[in-house]
């Protein structure tokens, strides 16, 4: 996602429509802006689903174990902005670091995931995420500091707009995406080796129909 010296990359993708599973089950440490121009679908966060539809912005936060899948036969097209926190952090710990920043990933402060046009912030959202795409195809090695200046934006955004207390509650309990998260870090490290569902289970201590 990105390189090194400048964490972030805009991912562009047309998703095969014979498929209903279109973004397969993962998780990474940055964070990503999700913008569908076209279709509909279900998203899948931390074990919540939620119906989506062309022009809605998903956000996941690092470690946010996130999915999509539509009907097969359907369309289904996304803009996905991921980005390394560092970016836009600061390098000491000023009034930034410790009321917008810090608060969020200590899990004080969380955010919205999802954005239907109808809600706030949609449209400072959707501005901000068109700017990068636009900034990015252009030429991001020259618009560095436009692309951060629009991240920032977003973040005082998401800040501004914090989850609501009833989704505040579920998203704190990370029980439920635990067990998936290790699992999936299993398939990645033996990925080169045989997997199947019977060892799969067995490895997980868990019964084939359960798996």
């Amino acid at each position: 996602h990105g390189y090194l010296r400048f964490h972030l990359m805009v991912h562009e993708y047309a998703s095969y429509p014979s498929r209903s599973e279109r973004v397969t089950s993962h998780w990474h440490e940055e964070y990503e802006l999700l913008y569908l121009p076209d279709g509909t679908g279900t998203a899948h966060v931390n074990g919540r689903s939620l119906s989506v539809s062309a022009g809605d912005i998903l956000f996941f936060s690092s470690g946010e174990v996130h999915s999509i899948s539509a009907p097969p036969g359907l369309p289904l097209t996304f803009c996905a902005v991921v980005f390394g926190l560092e970016l836009i952090s600061s390098y000491g710990n000023d009034d930034i670091q410790q009321k917008y920043i810090h608060r969020q990933t200590s899990g004080e402060l969380l955010f919205q995931t999802f954005f239907p046009p109808d809600a706030p912030p949609y449209q400072e959202l959707c501005s901000s995420l068109e700017a990068i795409r636009a900034l990015y195809q252009e030429d991001f090695s020259s618009h560095e500091l436009l692309i951060k200046a629009e991240l920032l934006r977003i973040w005082h955004y998401l800040c501004r707009y914090p989850a609501p207390e009833a989704l505040r509650v579920y998203q704190r309990d990370d029980s439920r995406i635990l067990l998936p998260k290790k699992i999936l870090r299993f398939i990645q490290e033996h990925y080169s080796s045989v997997l199947t569902i019977q060892g799969l289970s067995s490895a997980f201590h868990m019964s084939e129909g359960q798996f």
